[in-house]
């Protein structure tokens, strides 16, 4: 081979190591357009380097040209490649204006015009000359040189200074060292390229190739050490699991179909080196089979990147394997006795592999087809064997033993990742069904169990689990092999957890090895390692909803363990695993805690008091003692929360909390009971009098002052006191006692304390007697209406009557309204009540309209549980519509302190009540919450005078003075006044005087049931017709 030759052979294996080269960056990443910048830049010098290959040996300087011409279009746009590639890597601005990529490509464009397209440019532009190495170009000194020159040198200049600049203003070490490397390699290009290219051959005798072709090769290479460094070379695809009835998962396969598509390509480079520099046939057919065998390998790279379904990227690529098998047997029909085998050979290794049988078929066929017409159109074959052609084969070879051991390979692992597979799910089980039975008594044996389980599957020396908590200490498991000679005392998760918790620990876990070549930022931690045996150690977080909950620590004293992406999602499902089982303890713990415990103050609750209380009381029986139950509840507490806020209060009740728990004995047991109360359990005590020095030493502490936000506090607590055995044998009724123990002091002042007596439990027996009688009251029919009569103060005439109920119990006699109403507000009866009553009142009012009395209303006092009953408005249009009376026949008397309660809503709901016709009245006025702009905004329609100003009349000038005050302020706000209680001549004399609009009291009627009423009724309207006819007859008379 003479030296022209090796020359060309030296620009071909460079053009194929820039192809390389570029694929390789490509096809790991085809998103990125720093990619595709360098794939550019790898397809510019593979022309420029295949031209210069091919023109180095051309046989005439025609030839050569034209070589030259096409080398144009790869050295034209390098520059401008790397300078957009420089920009993009440095993050520069200027990218971001379009106009910079007309600066960085017009010149490009400009130079294929002058050096390759225009012949008048061209020949001016080209000197060749052929010598010892072939065809080199003298660079003149014409404008068309310095042009070109005054290009690369510019656009390298720039882009160079903008990569140092990058490098010196960057605080990260990655990207200074990526300056300095490509920087560094691209002025040693531009340096021994312009010596090759121009100044050598320029100005000296000696004439050498032209090599700048090659010498780029050292800023490329440079360019791809920092992509695959520095991890901007990053797979599209990702390993996955094979689907069902599949061997090869999808990237497997996609992988293996790369790999054939890159041998066709090889097989592109090898026929042209084969068949030009060995055989020097025709350029063209080298050139047009290298490029179909070029194209059929980019052909099925391409599709297997295409995003459609994997059964059509199959099918494509494989129609495409099956055409190649006749168009490179019947080229190389010289020597298809000796390579006619190949591609079938090849094709049928990688569809047994794909588990393709159809594939197989197919090859089988057109194989047979191929050789048999090749037969019938050459029966004989004479062959010379060749040098290059025992290369050829040997290369061949080569590539099939290479296809077997991969094919091997693949499936071997696949076997291993199956056994390993199975193992796991062994593992997981394991663990899973020791996990299932864990609760807050086996843990440390179940969790000890579980992590002995993965040591030993891993083959691992030691297993730490390290929980960490805000509210308690860490929870700590630990597992050592037999072999392990490792000191549990050295062994502390503890000093390992304060150099590399929290901050230091990625998601993945960190691999930490005892190596003295470790970063200085992990050394601490490797001497650590070293002093307690361990030769590698994996730290791995455990995250729960929203911090970390603890580590993983995986050790080993005899190797370094491996933690890549499979040994990380092994460790995932460990760690999920553990954290399920953790937070379902957690979750455990914490209803626990929530169903014992008062969130607030921390203490127990009545349920654990509960819970505690029968304990003693058991105990108590056995040793024949007293349990005394002590019943807390703070004094005015409600006023503390509306004067300062529900947060003091809050604070205040945390910092009662405390105190009591302070001055109680060891074994004494506090709970809160619910808002500003609070249970005392007082165990094992001889006598009553000991319960009793107890009882005044905790009242005591109520002595001093509590502070919150500066402010001084002075509060007290009434308590009662029940005793075991005297006052109940169980937990429920001794707490009730003391409950009403309590309520008794309360009324006997603040911080008084009460023990619960027999008078007390009788008291509470016949409420609990009322209570249960008056559920059914109603349908005994003990609930009666009496009706009191309302007189005009003017005519004296009744213009209604105020439904009074009454409570005739069959033993117990008539029970006052003050004593049950309260009842069947507390017990929820008041809403049945309340219709009844309601319904009764209106068909009697009904009644009497029709017998003639037209003018006579009703009035009803209604409760306030019922005015907040939603329904109430509709419930008040039912009643009058079934019982057809008019609706401002129906007077609703309210209290004063129903107007105070839901202000608003009461007022609209008076409102809509006055818009339905019924009228409303203020019972009671005067007597508690009287406010002037709450009288101006209900739309009500008469006041009622308590009866206690009416029994001051006379006594006291004052309250003359107020009922004077009370009637001319009604007048004056349009409301018509009525006076209840009246009973004698004395107080009506007083309230006609004063301009009193109707009364109601024992001087005119009393209540009476609805047969004397209708008797009073008709009675009155008879009398006051025949006065009415006597009147009109004396006027006529006269």
């Amino acid at each position: 081979m003479y030296l022209p030759d090796i020359v060309s052979v030296i620009y071909f294996v460079a053009c194929a190591i820039y192809f390389f080269y570029g694929l390789l960056v490509l096809s790991n990443n085809r998103k990125s357009t720093m990619h595709w910048l360098f794939f550019c830049c790898c397809l510019d010098m593979s022309i420029w380097a295949l031209s210069f290959s091919i023109g180095n040996v051309a046989v005439d300087y025609e030839s050569a040209l034209f070589w030259r011409r096409i080398a144009s279009i790869g050295w034209s746009s390098l520059y401008s490649y790397f300078l957009h590639y420089i920009l993009l890597l440095t993050g520069n601005k200027l990218l971001k204006k379009k106009s910079i990529y007309i600066l960085l490509y017009m010149p490009a464009l400009l130079n294929i015009f002058l050096y390759g397209i225009y012949t008048n440019t061209v020949v001016q532009s080209y000197h060749l000359v052929q010598t010892y190495f072939g065809w080199i170009n003298i660079s003149g000194n014409t404008l068309l040189d310095w042009y070109f020159n005054l290009y690369y040198v510019g656009y390298s200049v720039i882009g160079i200074v903008l990569l140092f600049r990058w490098g010196f203003i960057s605080k990260e070490t990655a990207k200074r060292k990526q300056s300095i490397i490509i920087g560094i390699s691209y002025i040693a290009a531009v340096i021994f390229g312009t010596l090759t290219e121009y100044i050598i051959n320029y100005f000296l005798h000696v004439k050498v190739p032209q090599l700048a072709s090659i010498i780029i090769l050292i800023p490329l290479s440079a360019m791809l050490y920092c992509i695959r460094r520095y991890n901007f070379m990053r797979k599209e695809l990702q390993h996955e699991e094979p689907k069902a009835n599949q061997i090869l998962s999808e990237y497997t396969k996609s992988k293996l179909y790369s790999y054939l598509s890159m041998t066709y390509v090889i097989g592109g480079f090898v026929n042209f080196g084969m068949q030009f520099f060995s055989k020097r046939e025709q350029i063209g057919d080298i050139l047009l089979f290298s490029s179909v065998l070029f194209g059929l390998g980019l052909a099925i790279n391409i599709i297997q990147n295409l995003k459609i379904k994997p059964e059509y990227k199959q099918l494509f690529s494989n129609i495409a394997f099956i055409v190649s098998i006749p168009v490179i047997v019947l080229k190389y029909t010289d020597v298809s006795g000796v390579y006619a085998w190949v591609v079938p050979v090849i094709l049928m290794l990688v569809a047994i592999a794909l588990n393709q049988l159809y594939m197989l078929y197919f090859i089988w066929v057109v194989t047979y087809a191929t050789l048999i017409w090749l037969w019938t159109k050459v029966p004989v074959l004479n062959m010379t064997f060749s040098s290059v052609d025992h290369l050829s084969r040997i290369t061949i070879l080569t590539i099939i033993l290479w296809f077997v051991f991969y094919i091997n390979r693949t499936y071997i692992d696949i076997i291993n990742v199956n056994k390993e597979k199975i193992r796991l799910e062994k593992l997981l089980n394991k663990i899973s069904n020791l996990f299932l039975i864990t609760n807050e008594t086996n843990v440390d044996q179940i969790m000890y169990e579980g992590i002995r389980l993965c040591g030993e599957h891993f083959n691992l020396d030691c297993v730490h689990v390290l929980f960490v908590s805000k509210e308690r200490e860490p929870d700590s498991y630990k597992w050592y092999a037999s072999r392990a000679a490792i000191s549990e005392r050295q062994c502390t998760l503890e000093k390992l957890q304060d150099m590399i918790y929290a901050d230091k620990l990625v998601p993945e876990g960190c691999l930490f090895k005892a190596d003295s070549k470790t970063s200085a930022e992990n050394e601490p931690i490797a001497k650590l390692l070293e002093t307690m045996g361990i030769k590698s150690l994996v730290i791995k977080p455990m995250r729960g909803k929203n911090e970390t909950i603890g580590i993983l620590c995986l050790g080993s004293t005899e190797r370094i363990l491996t933690w890549e992406e499979e040994q990380q999602q092994t460790g995932n499902l460990i760690v999920h695993l553990i954290t399920d089982i953790w937070a379902k303890l957690e979750s455990e713990r914490e209803l626990s805690y929530l169903a014992n415990y008062d969130a607030l103050t921390g203490l127990p609750n009545r349920v654990l008091f509960f819970k505690q209380l029968f304990h003693e009381i058991n105990k108590a029986e056995k040793n024949d003692k007293l349990v005394g139950v002590i019943f807390i509840d703070i004094d005015e507490f409600k006023s503390v929360n509306d004067s300062f806020g529900h947060d003091s209060g809050d604070f205040i009740l945390t910092l009662i909390g405390k105190t009591l728990r302070d001055c109680l004995r060891p074994t004494d047991y506090l709970a809160r009971y619910g808002g500003d109360e609070f249970l005392i359990l007082i165990p094992q005590m001889d006598t009553v009098d000991d319960i009793r020095r107890h009882t005044e030493h905790i009242t005591g502490s109520f002595k001093k002052s509590f502070v919150v936000k500066n402010q001084e506090f002075y509060l007290s607590g009434s308590t009662g006191i029940s005793v075991y055995p005297n006052d109940g044998n169980d937990p429920e009724t001794l707490i009730k006692n003391a409950d009403l123990a309590m309520y008794k002091s309360k009324e006997q002042g603040k911080n008084q304390y009460m023990f619960c007596t027999e008078e007390m439990k009788a008291e509470t027996a016949r409420k609990l007697k009322l209570i249960e009688d008056l559920h059914q009251a109603l349908e005994r029919q003990e609930l009666r209406l009496y009706y009191q009569p309302q007189v005009c103060a003017k005519s004296k005439k009744i213009i209604g009557y105020e439904a009074l109920l009454r409570w005739f119990h069959p033993e117990l006699g008539i029970i006052s309204p003050g004593l049950f109403i309260p009842l069947a507000e507390q017990i929820g009866l008041i809403g049945r009540i309340g219709d009844w009553v309601l319904m009764e009142a209106c068909l009697q009012c009904k009644k009497h309209h029709l017998k003639g009395v037209s003018d006579i209303r009703v009035a009803v006092n209604v409760s306030i549980f019922q005015l907040q009953n939603p329904a109430f408005f509709n419930r008040i249009r039912q009643i009058l519509e079934e019982t057809q009376l008019e609706p401002h026949y129906l007077e609703l008397e309210i209290t004063e302190s129903a107007t105070v309660n839901e202000h608003y809503n009461i007022i609209e709901l008076i409102g809509s009540l006055k818009k339905l016709g019924v009228s409303v009245s203020i019972d009671d006025f005067g007597t508690e919450y009287s406010s002037l702009s709450r009288l101006c905004d209900m739309p009500v329609d008469r006041i009622k005078l308590d009866i206690q100003f009416i029994r001051g009349i006379g006594q006291k000038e004052k309250n003359n003075a107020i009922i004077c005050g009370i009637i001319g302020l009604a007048h004056t706000l349009g409301l018509k006044i009525i006076a209840e209680g009246v009973e004698t001549k004395i107080q009506l004399d007083f309230l006609i005087e004063n301009s009193i609009d109707e009364i109601q009291g024992f001087y005119f009627y009393r209540p009476v049931p609805p047969d004397e009423l209708e008797q009073i009724i008709l009675s009155s309207y008879n009398d006051l017709n025949r006065k009415n006819f006597v009147n009109r007859n004396s006027s006529h008379s006269g």
